[in-house]
């Protein structure tokens, strides 16, 4: 396993949504949301139409961007 710093307001950031969600811990979280945006980017989707916009717009969903 890899770490990886991150600054702390993306890891407060992070623990909140996970507080909300599922996940059980932010390293699962963070791990679903990067495996997610990598599998976009890359064409690993079930769909082959993602483009840059798709993936920004997730993102900004996803409290990534604003």
């Amino acid at each position: 396993m890899a770490e990886v710093n991150l600054s702390d307001d993306v890891y407060e950031r992070v623990q909140s949504r996970v507080e909300v969600s599922d996940f059980d811990s932010s390293d699962e979280y963070i791990e679903y949301v990067t495996k997610t945006v990598l599998d976009r980017i890359e064409g690993i989707d079930d769909e082959d139409t993602t483009d840059r916009g798709e993936v920004m717009d997730n993102l900004r969903d996803l409290g990534y961007l604003s």
